[in-house]
């Protein structure tokens, strides 16, 4: 997931240094082409150069607040799907402490129930079908049971 950019530090950025706006949002090739323009305008005639200074500087500005909108819809996704990846994880983790003694077998069905209650208030972000594979390694190594399974199933 990108990381959110502060759209004034991008417009100052560029501001001092044109283009280092778009570097800092990640746009190196827009960052570079217009450093190199403006140094071609500053050479022709000084104020020419402030013509792309001013338009990186806005650009800047504009492109940290798109992303930052971007990593915010990204979040707001993320906090409305459930990502077999992480629930698998966060079984193996819960496994692994249960393994080691670290939890009893109380607070693992607990801590699991709850995971699996996690499906039903969320959205599935695969196919029913490949959330359900991603969970037979689990299911083989008992980490899942038949009654799991079955009020999974059911959720997705």
């Amino acid at each position: 997931m990108q990381k959110a950019k502060d759209p004034a530090l991008a417009a100052i950025l560029s501001f001092i240094i044109c283009g280092s706006g778009q570097i800092y949002n990640g746009d190196v090739t827009k960052g570079v082409i217009l450093f190199v323009v403006a140094c071609i305008f500053g050479l022709i005639f000084l104020p020419l150069a402030l013509i792309p200074v001013i338009y990186a500087t806005f650009d800047a500005y504009n492109s940290a607040k798109l992303r930052s909108g971007d990593v915010e819809i990204e979040e707001q996704r993320n906090k409305d799907y459930i990502d077999v990846t992480d629930f698998t994880e966060k079984l193996k983790r819960l496994s692994s402490l249960l393994n080691a003694g670290m939890i009893d077998q109380e607070e693992f069905e607990d801590r699991k129930k709850n995971l699996i209650a996690v499906i039903c208030m969320k959205k599935l972000q695969e196919d029913p079908l490949d959330f359900l594979a991603a969970l037979v390694p689990l299911k083989q190594g008992g980490v899942l049971t038949d009654d799991d399974i079955s009020v999974i199933k059911k959720l997705v």
